[in-house]
């Protein structure tokens, strides 16, 4: 999860899915084991393993092997690609994190989250054209898609298009009634709305589903504060800066901080 992406007032996230990187069962697609087929296997887990511990770098050198030795094999696997172009996501390299998702695409065109991961990369881009019509194709690939959903109303919303933003949300929650980041997305719209009270109820069913979730401590306080509840404004801006301290988020804790700096003066 990263911050970024403010259509209004306060922090806001713009959540974008991580699928689970799945060890998938490659070696079924062989006839046969051989030395080299049973290679391919292990460096790709070795991959998986090593992005799960947030090695990106490792996990990429692992997966490019994995690529070299299917060369080898005369086989192509989307999964491989698909996975490399998450690392090189999560490392910052959005181009090459679509080079690898336009590889995978070629193979297995019809893969509803691979066209969600390169809409995710578009979008740190700021390619929000681009961004959408992998989303709307994600959706077109599977309408159930709720991640796609919220991703989309996020464009929607930097594209000033905030009903639209909204009935995304929207769609994204009754599909997923347990999506934390979509009540957030649609309290935050809310929010620049100036629709206080459904932003506050939005807030605070984020945090029944994700307790973790320190903008929406950090948002809910900032509308308590503008609705006069000074006292529970202070407990969640406090509660924001406990989490963003423990998920080593510096930026967001001074934010906090400094907010409640200013909010405890008003208090005088």
């Amino acid at each position: 999860m990263r911050i970024a992406d403010a259509v209004g007032p306060g922090i806001l996230i713009a959540f974008i899915s991580i699928p689970i990187m799945l060890k998938t069962p490659l070696l079924q697609t062989f006839t046969g084991q051989t030395p080299l087929s049973v290679m391919y296997f292990q460096t790709h887990n070795q991959g998986l393993d090593r992005a799960a511990q947030q090695d990106y770098k490792g996990a990429i050198a692992a997966y490019s092997e994995t690529l070299q030795i299917g060369e080898k094999l005369q086989f192509i696997d989307a999964h491989t690609y698909v996975n490399r172009g998450l690392a090189y996501y999560k490392l910052g390299q959005a181009k090459r994190a679509i080079l690898n998702f336009n590889q995978a695409l070629k193979i297995e065109p019809r893969r509803a989250h691979t066209y969600n991961d390169r809409g995710r990369s578009y979008q740190s881009l700021g390619d929000l054209q681009a961004a959408l019509e992998n989303y709307n194709q994600a959706l077109k690939l599977d309408p159930k898609f709720s991640e796609a959903y919220s991703n989309r109303g996020i464009i929607h919303a930097r594209l000033g298009k905030t009903n639209l933003a909204l009935d995304d949300q929207t769609r994204a929650l009754h599909l997923n009634p347990h999506f934390a980041a979509a009540y957030y997305n649609r309290g935050n719209l809310h929010l620049s709305l100036t629709h206080y009270p459904k932003a506050i109820d939005d807030y605070t069913q984020a945090l029944h589903n994700d307790p973790q979730l320190a903008p929406a401590y950090y948002n809910r306080g900032n509308v308590r504060y503008l609705t006069g509840d000074r006292e529970g404004a202070l407990q969640d801006l406090q509660t924001a800066a406990n989490l963003f301290v423990q998920q080593n988020d510096t930026e967001n804790y001074q934010r906090s901080q400094t907010l409640l700096h200013q909010l405890n003066l008003l208090n005088r």
